[in-house]
């Protein structure tokens, strides 16, 4: 149970007669939750669930008092709501920073995009298509062993494949190239491990 800044648990906070202020104080240390109700709300429920004011009903709304047992029957029949309202503000407050932390991530990669030159931009995309291409290769090769239950141990060389990619499709020395293409139509991306 949360202890609130005076050091005292929530059954504690309440005196035998209780302001309305002090029940919604209550209900946000017990639940730990800044507004989880408004005293709009408290008063609706005190109505609805017919509990009145400790008599004679005073002339002025702010020497209003409510008994202490009332207040916890009040809780009791409520608690549902309060968890829920303490429930959506915990997810709320939690998708917060979760946006807030991608907004973060995104804020450094466009740092980091400002930073590098036009040239340097330009390889990274490259090389970056020829790494889906080389996935996409992957993907396939493992399909068709899969189905074929060829090759149970092999791993693929990602790196090594997305070079020959580039090399055999940029690349203008013939014999790079062809050394590329050879690497790629004899699949040695594909290297098989000792069981």
């Amino acid at each position: 149970m949360m202890i609130d800044k005076n050091g005292k648990r929530p059954k504690e906070i309440l005196n035998d007669e209780v302001k309305p202020k002090e029940i919604l104080e209550y209900f946000e240390s017990k639940y730990n939750t800044v507004n989880i109700v408004s005293q709009r709300t408290i008063k609706n429920w005190l109505n609805e669930l017919g509990i009145e004011c400790i008599q004679p009903r005073p002339k002025r709304n702010a020497d209003i008092r409510y008994n202490k047992s009332d207040v916890l029957k009040l809780e009791e029949a409520k608690k549902e709501n309060l968890l829920q309202k303490q429930h959506q503000d915990l997810w709320e407050s939690k998708k917060m920073k979760i946006a807030e932390g991608e907004r973060e991530k995104e804020q450094d990669y466009y740092d980091y995009l400002s930073s590098m030159t036009e040239e340097e931009r330009t390889l990274e995309d490259n090389s970056l298509s020829y790494y889906v291409q080389a996935d996409e290769i992957i993907k396939n090769d493992m399909l068709e062993m899969c189905f074929k239950q060829l090759f149970p141990n092999a791993t693929f060389n990602r790196e090594e494949l997305a070079r020959n990619l580039y090399n055999s499709q940029i690349i203008n020395n013939d014999a790079i190239k062809g050394e590329a293409i050879n690497y790629l139509k004899n699949k040695l991306y594909i290297r098989k491990e000792k069981a």
